[in-house]
């Protein structure tokens, strides 16, 4: 009876192209194989492999070398829906019907029954004459749900380190001259680059622009301006006209004498 069967204690869903497929564990009971396929399943090792399948089992490949351990169970048969690790090691299956002689191969879990109808669809696909899937369906990714085991190891992916692409040196021109064709040109440097360079440094050749002499005018003298001819004076003088006195008013004074040559000259005159 079913209720014989242990009870589950861990739990992996496998998602394909078909829909997920639930896959409960007994890692009390084979603790070697449940680990090794809950590991892979913890680093998505499952991802893109191929099922294949016949009147008995649903197949995908073990991708991890396993060394394989004989574990089985008695509460533990091999039932419609069962998982189990082939003898060899190199495949895990998934049985579509009871295989009592599947009893010595190490079943390890047992397929949700809701997810078993994805299960089913794998087998309903179209196949080639070689048995192959004309399309293929795949595991898409892996999730461990419940681990059981507190010491499952996540493999740390390997970054490709990146080539550093150096930046391309920066480049300046120089020109002196709008109407000279010729540049000159120089790179600019960081200190690591100027130290580790043993070569001198190339010297940037300045351009000696040529003065011109321009010639200073002189300046012109104007001309001198000729002076004016003064107006010439009225040689002839004033004629004086004769002072009429009024003796009864004006004095004895002669305005008319002439003192200069006069040698002296009495009070009383």
């Amino acid at each position: 009876m079913s209720s014989l069967e242990p009870q589950t204690l861990a739990k992996v869903i496998l998602r394909t192209t078909k829909g997920p497929i639930e896959i409960d564990l007994w890692p009390k009971e084979l603790p070697s194989t449940s680990r090794s396929f809950l590991t892979s399943c913890l680093n998505q090792k499952f991802n893109d492999l191929e099922f294949l399948f016949d009147s008995n089992v649903v197949q995908f490949v073990n991708p991890v070398e396993t060394k394989v351990v004989k574990e089985s169970s008695l509460r533990i048969k091999c039932k419609r829906g069962y998982v189990g690790l082939s003898k060899d090691g190199e495949s895990f299956f998934i049985s579509l019907k009871e295989i009592p002689e599947f009893a010595s191969y190490n079943i390890f879990g047992k397929i949700n029954q809701d997810s078993y109808y994805n299960v089913l669809k794998i087998t309903q696909c179209e196949v080639d004459q070689n048995g192959k899937l004309v399309f293929p369906v795949k595991v898409t990714s892996s999730e461990v749900v419940v681990p059981y085991f507190d010491d499952l190891v996540k493999e740390e992916e390997e970054k490709v380190a990146e080539p550093v692409q150096k930046k391309p040196k920066s480049t300046v021109k120089i020109s002196y001259d709008d109407d000279d064709e010729e540049e000159d040109e120089f790179v600019i440097k960081s200190a690591y680059e100027v130290k580790k360079d043993k070569k001198p440094k190339k010297e940037v050749k300045e351009k000696v622009v040529e003065k011109v002499e321009v010639p200073i005018e002189e300046p012109q003298e104007e001309p001198e301006e000729e002076p004016e001819e003064e107006e010439e004076e009225e040689s002839e003088e004033e004629v004086r006209k004769p002072v009429v006195r009024d003796p009864t008013i004006d004095s004895d004074y002669n305005s008319d004498l002439d003192l200069d040559n006069a040698v002296s000259i009495s009070l009383s005159k």
